[in-house]
């Protein structure tokens, strides 16, 4: 677990969630997204997790600290009713931030790349869907059989747009590779042949 990658996160967000599960006897670092494990450490308060993270005095009055229990309806167990999740195929530019698109039994789900950043160190690490008591979705990072990380996805109603825009590019590039491979043998052997005498004459 990468605790500056952490420390960085909640900074950008302006929120700390300091969760104790007292269930798995562990706790949480939550900035509003995702939610990683204090494996190893000492129970921290709200003023002693900032010192752990190592956030500047200067920067320290900019987040809020909130100590709490974990939400009702996030399994914080390493293992729970899950389905794994493939390696995402492609990642998503989509108005200047960066997505992962991530394909469930239900569909697609998609997720800040930004999340994973303290879990670099995880390896192998694999991505698994669970879902609250609600039918909402969530994601669960683990290392082997442990977690070590939740992560929400996007709120899709936010990108209404974006299944018209991957239609369109995407029935562009079909056709365009259609072209291509209907192209005549006989007009690449031109090609071809038109670059060896050009080699030939110099």
């Amino acid at each position: 677990m990468q605790i500056k990658q952490i420390a960085k996160l909640v900074k950008q967000s302006g929120e700390l969630q300091l969760w104790t599960d007292a269930e798995q006897d562990t706790q949480w670092i939550c900035n509003g997204y995702g939610a990683w494990p204090l494996y190893g450490f000492p129970f921290l308060d709200s003023d002693s997790v900032l010192a752990v993270l190592d956030i500047p005095e200067k920067d320290r009055e900019k987040i809020i600290v909130t100590e709490k229990a974990p939400p009702d309806g996030i399994c914080l167990k390493d293992e729970a009713s899950e389905e794994e999740l493939p390696d995402p195929p492609i990642s998503i530019c989509y108005g200047g931030e960066l997505l992962l698109p991530l394909e469930t039994s239900e569909g697609l789900l998609l997720v800040d790349p930004n999340l994973f950043k303290p879990l670099r160190d995880v390896q192998p690490l694999t991505v698994h869907v669970r879902k609250t008591k609600r039918g909402e979705a969530y994601l669960a990072a683990k290392g082997g059989m442990l977690l070590h990380g939740i992560l929400w996805p996007r709120n899709l109603k936010t990108y209404g747009a974006l299944p018209d825009l991957l239609g369109r590019i995407a029935g562009g590039l079909t056709e365009s590779i259609t072209r291509d491979a209907e192209k005549l043998p006989d007009e690449e052997d031109d090609q071809i042949e038109l670059g060896e005498d050009d080699d030939d004459g110099a």
